[in-house]
């Protein structure tokens, strides 16, 4: 590559990233001055920042004044207009109580402005492993089709979970036998929701990466400890923080969450809330039945075959949000489908792979404005990312066993010599 052109790519670069602070600024702007108020009833909101009000600064302050944010009744008698806090991770309060204490559109901005800079590193991560030579110039401008595509930094855990994701996605195959504790804090991160978290830890031991397991646990447990002790302080013991825990998932099951397992207004996307939402009746439980075998029979091939780490993860991220609760915004999990079918078409040039590819990246490209402004409702289009990524696994898998079980043919050079 030439000097000039070297300059040329620079420049661009430059001038990509200057975009993509613009364009960051600007929607937190728009964000702050469109900013759920304290106190408003989350049935009556308009959304925008509307999680991190219910999953940050309430449950935050809560936390702080001596309460226990995972018990439902004390929790929604002092916050009658806010949704129920999730049973996210403990160690989530790491993140809520040093950002709850502060006015909100402060703290609000702050968050903002730290999961602006996290994505852009996502960014530059995900082009890294697809694009090296080029992530520089590349690596913004997939950082602005985020921001375009969906901005889902908002949604502080799933986009704390796709971090997580990335840190292990970066140690490619060594991630088996790593000791580092890079894909721990990765997991740790993913771990932040369980119900993609403890996926995650079942795939990796069926794989072999027991070590981060191990850690990522560990990890996990020590961060999680603070608020555990807080909270079992304000329960009356650590049973009965337990059993908190338990009537918060009653509750986020229930027709009055936004989440639940019936309502039709729910903004579920796992198998079972996309049944529900399509057919506007409660999903029967086969549809929890369903999702559970094919997660054990993955879990079962992944022992049995140990794939490839792309094929890993292709595997992975679908199953996850096969099951249940996932929300629309979980989607952005698919950016780390969408680099693994890239490279695995670029390691075979194969046709094969070539539709994997496609098909992991298709979420990534879909704009729901767009689909809806075609006759294509949110419901019916989460189904289409959702399938698009299961036929990607599918797929990959078929790719699996066949290169698993080709004929190796002797190179030319060698048979020569060999006299074969």
């Amino acid at each position: 590559m030439t000097s000039d052109r070297t300059t040329d790519l620079r420049r661009a670069s430059t001038v990509l990233w200057l975009t993509v602070a613009a364009v960051g600024i600007a929607h937190i702007a728009l964000c702050l001055a469109k900013q759920t108020p304290w106190g408003q009833p989350w049935r009556e909101s308009n959304v925008v920042l509307l999680d991190f009000r219910d999953t940050i600064v309430a449950p935050g302050r809560f936390l702080l004044q001596g309460g226990n944010p995972y018990d439902p009744d004390t929790y929604l008698t002092a916050h009658p207009w806010a949704q129920e806090f999730d049973p996210y991770s403990p160690a989530w309060f790491l993140l809520a109580a040093p950002l709850a204490p502060l006015p909100m559109p402060v703290s609000a901005a702050i968050y903002l402005a730290g999961t602006t800079l996290l994505l852009a590193w996502s960014a530059h991560q995900l082009v890294s492993l697809v694009l090296p030579r080029w992530a520089d110039v590349v690596a913004p401008a997939v950082a602005l089709w985020m921001l375009v595509w969906y901005p889902s930094r908002v949604m502080g855990s799933t986009f704390l979970c796709t971090m997580g994701l990335i840190l292990m996605l970066r140690c490619g195959s060594s991630l088996r036998t790593s000791s580092s504790w890079v894909p721990a804090a990765g997991l740790a991160f993913s771990l932040l929701k369980p119900q993609i978290g403890l996926w995650v830890c079942l795939l990796l031991l069926a794989w072999g990466a027991w070590r981060v397991v191990l850690r990522g646990l560990a990890l996990e447990l020590v961060l999680a400890l603070p608020a555990v002790i807080a909270c079992s302080v304000s329960a009356g013991g650590f049973l009965q923080f337990l059993d908190s825990i338990k009537r918060d998932i009653e509750h986020a099951s229930s027709e009055a969450s936004p989440t639940g397992l019936v309502g039709s207004e729910s903004w579920r996307s796992d198998f079972a809330g996309l049944f529900m939402r399509l057919n506007d009746s409660a999903a029967p439980s086969w549809t929890l039945v369903v999702p559970a075998v094919i997660a054990l029979v993955a879990a079962a091939w992944i022992w049995r075959v140990r794939p490839q780490h792309e094929v890993f993860w292709l595997v992975t991220v679908p199953v996850a949000l096969l099951l249940p609760v996932h929300a629309s915004y979980d989607i952005l999990l698919a950016v780390v489908t969408a680099v693994c079918g890239i490279r695995l078409w670029r390691g075979t040039r194969e046709a094969g792979t070539a539709v994997v590819a496609i098909c992991a990246a298709l979420p990534v490209l879909h704009i729901h404005r767009v689909t809806r402004a075609l006759g294509i409702g949110n419901a019916l289009g989460d189904t289409i990312d959702l399938l698009a990524l299961c036929i990607a696994a599918i797929l990959a898998v078929i790719h699996e066993h066949s290169s698993h079980y080709k004929p190796q043919t002797t190179p030319p050079r060698r048979a020569a010599l060999t006299g074969r």
